[in-house]
Formats: structure tokens, C-alpha cells, sequence
């Protein structure tokens, strides 16, 4: 899951308990500026107190954390895979000018 989407849950939850950030920052012996924080994902909460509320609202935190990983960079690949194209095309184009110079 990525930090937004933790970010939301954290907001979903309390709406769904009905708690105000206050309440729900007492809950965890943090400020409710804090929560406000970590729903904007600005940042997420520690792991200890992020495995708290897993725990206490019923949220499996490994399958929330696993998500979270980010995958490899694709952009990456695709720019590499992208070179030996690129070299071709230019050595084509080079061609074609000499060859009608």
C-alpha cells in the first residue's frame, strides 16, 4: 500500500469510529497534529504505533506493509531496453544522409 493509501485508511478509520483527531491521537499518546500528519502521509506513523492500530481496528498489517513496497523502477528498464533501438534508428539515419550526400 503506498504512504497515501495508509494516509486514507488512517482517516477512514477514525471516521468510521467516529473519533476526532484529538481522540484518536490520545488514543496513541500523540498530538492530533500528528494525525493530521499521517493522513496526509506527511509522514506515516512509526511502525510500533502503526502495528497498534492494525491491531486494534482489526487490519492485517503484513498484507499492509507488503503492499507498500515499492516495485522496481520500470521507467528504467524501459529506457535501457529503448537504447539499442535508439542507436539503430540513428545509425539508419546516418546511413540514408551519406549515402544520398
Amino acid at each position: 500500500m503506498t504512504d497515501n493509501e495508509i494516509g486514507n485508511l488512517i482517516r477512514q478509520i477514525r471516521y468510521e469510529n467516529s473519533l476526532s483527531s484529538r481522540e484518536f491521537g490520545d488514543k496513541y499518546n500523540v498530538s492530533f497534529q500528528s494525525v493530521a500528519r499521517w493522513e496526509r502521509a506527511k509522514p506515516l506513523p512509526p511502525e510500533e504505533i502503526l502495528k497498534q492500530i492494525c491491531e486494534d481496528f482489526d487490519i492485517d498489517y503484513d498484507s499492509l506493509r507488503k503492499k507498500k513496497e515499492k516495485p522496481p523502477i520500470k521507467k528504467i528498464y524501459f529506457i535501457l531496453n529503448a537504447i539499442p533501438i535508439l542507436i539503430s534508428f540513428l545509425t539508419i539515419i546516418l546511413f540514408f544522409i551519406m549515402l544520398f550526400k
